[in-house]
C-alpha cells in the first residue's frame, strides 16, 4: 500500500511540475511579446490569448505558439495593430503557411488581401483557398505552387485591383503548364494578363486555354 501511495504521490508531483513548467513558459512568452512589440504585460497577455485560440484549432497542423507568433506579427503590420487581429485570422493564415509552404509574410499578405481588399471573412478565405487547391489539382497543376503564385505581389495586386481569385488562379495554372509563374508571365505579357477583367468573355478565354468550365 505504501508503495502505491508513493507512486501516486510521485505522479502527482510530476503533474505539478509540468503545470509549473508550462506556467513559466507562458510567462516567458508573454514577456518576450511585451518586449517585441513594446507593449504592456496586459496587452501582451491579451495577444497571447489570441494566439492560444488559434493554436487550439491548428493542432493537426502541428503549429506551435512561436510559429503562430511569426504569422501574427506579419498580420499586425498588415492590419494596422494588435487590436485588429483575431484568433481566426491567425488560425487561417497559419494553416495557409503550413499547408502550402508559404512564408509567414506570404500567408499574411494573402489573407489580408482577401480579407481586407476583397471583403471576405476568415472562414470564406479558408474556403476559397481550399476550392482553389481542388481546382488546381483537378487541372493537373501542383496546388502548392499555384498557392505560392497567388501569394506573390503580382497576383495580390491583381486581386486587389478587382480580379477574381479564380481568374488569377487560372492564369497561374496556365503559367505553370508553360513552365513559369504568374509573376514571370505577367512581366513578359503584362498587357495580355491585365486584359482579364472577370467578364464572361474573359472567363470564356480562360476556359478555352485551360479546358475548364468556370462560370
Amino acid at each position: 500500500k505504501m508503495v502505491g501511495k508513493l507512486g501516486a504521490l510521485g505522479a502527482g508531483l510530476i503533474s505539478i511540475k509540468k503545470l509549473v513548467d508550462e506556467f513559466l513558459k507562458v510567462n516567458k512568452f508573454i514577456a518576450d511579446v511585451s518586449k517585441q512589440f513594446g507593449i504592456s504585460s496586459k496587452a501582451a497577455t491579451a495577444y497571447t490569448k489570441v494566439l492560444a485560440g488559434a493554436e487550439e484549432n491548428t493542432a493537426k497542423f502541428l503549429l506551435n505558439m512561436q510559429e503562430l507568433n511569426e504569422v501574427a506579427t506579419e498580420l499586425v503590420m498588415q492590419m494596422g495593430g494588435l487590436h485588429n487581429i483575431t484568433s481566426e485570422a491567425v488560425e487561417v493564415s497559419g494553416k495557409l503557411q503550413k499547408a502550402f509552404g508559404l512564408t509567414a509574410k506570404q500567408a499574411a499578405d494573402l489573407f489580408t488581401t482577401m480579407h481586407l481588399n476583397m471583403g471576405m471573412t476568415a472562414s470564406q478565405v479558408e474556403e476559397a483557398n481550399a476550392s482553389m487547391q481542388q481546382f488546381a489539382e483537378k487541372n493537373g497543376a501542383v496546388a502548392s505552387l499555384v498557392m505560392r503564385d497567388l501569394a506573390s505581389s503580382a497576383a495580390l495586386t491583381a486581386m486587389s485591383m478587382g480580379k477574381s481569385m479564380e481568374s488569377v488562379g487560372a492564369m497561374s495554372i496556365k503559367a505553370q503548364k508553360l513552365g513559369t509563374s504568374f509573376e514571370a508571365l505577367k512581366e513578359g505579357g503584362k498587357r495580355f494578363i491585365l486584359d482579364f477583367e472577370g467578364s464572361s468573355e474573359s472567363i470564356a478565354k480562360i476556359n478555352n486555354m485551360l479546358g475548364t468550365n468556370m462560370r
